[in-house]
């Protein structure tokens, strides 16, 4: 836990230094989805129950705050392997690898939390009444599972790609796999029927649709968030043994 403190001040000193800097990027993210992706869908996408533009903030929220989480992950880790960076330090400190990857990790859904709040207050201010504040709470339930899952998937990747170049080509890959697979911005029911009975069995998807779901007055499917959350312990634990393998000095 100190460790995770200590590490935790670093970020909130970065925050305090570059808090107008970090609020723009975390407000312009998601209206450049909702403007250039959603608005145009809007046009070509009809649904018999909820007009398409609420029906997408979830989608949006999930992308974006998913995409920070993944990047902050993947960016700490190609910094410890660096051995020309500044992190080094820290693996010369009294601080254990596990500790430090865990604090990695969990800034790193902090951060992917953050994005979701700002994300919310700025979307549910364009669509006034999208969801009420205990839609809000059930929707932070999914979306933290959500996170977790990305947060232990941006580790092992950040220890399995040699270069950070590299990294353009798997955040695109996310972003189309989280948008348009997991049905964050397209209906999973738009799909073939044989593909879509295929896709509403991943955890994930799951887990998008249930904040659909809530919109909507439904009651969500908790499976996929405890699968998502057994996931994201496996693909930890995997992460503490690239870790020990390949940052042992």
């Amino acid at each position: 836990m100190i460790v995770i403190k200590t590490l935790l001040n670093r970020e909130l000193m970065i925050l305090k230094y570059q808090w107008l800097k970090i609020l723009s990027f975390l407000m312009i993210f998601p209206m450049l989805i909702f403007l250039c992706v959603v608005m145009p869908l809007y046009e070509i996408i009809s649904l018999p129950v909820m007009n398409y533009l609420h029906w997408s903030v979830p989608g949006i929220l999930t992308i974006c705050s998913s995409m920070i989480c993944f990047n902050y992950g993947v960016k700490n880790i190609f910094l410890l392997k660096d051995k020309n960076k500044h992190y080094q330090i820290f693996l010369k400190s009294p601080m254990s690898i596990n500790e430090l990857i865990l604090s990695f990790y969990c800034i790193s859904v902090q951060y992917g939390l953050l994005q979701f709040f700002v994300g919310s207050i700025l979307l549910n201010l364009i669509n006034q009444g999208v969801f009420s504040f205990y839609q809000f709470l059930l929707i932070t339930i999914q979306i933290l599972s959500f996170l977790l899952f990305v947060g232990s998937l941006s580790i092992v990747v950040g220890f399995i790609l040699s270069t950070y170049d590299s990294m353009q080509y798997v955040n695109i890959a996310l972003f189309l796999i989280i948008s348009f697979i997991f049905g964050a911005l397209l209906p999973i029911e738009l799909f073939p029927e044989e593909l879509s009975m295929y896709l509403k069995n991943i955890p994930m998807v799951i887990v998008v649709m249930n904040m659909q779901a809530i919109l909507l007055m439904s009651t969500p499917f908790y499976f996929g968030v405890l699968i998502c959350l057994v996931f994201a312990v496996v693909l930890f634990l995997v992460s503490l043994v690239f870790a020990n393998k390949k940052l042992r000095i």
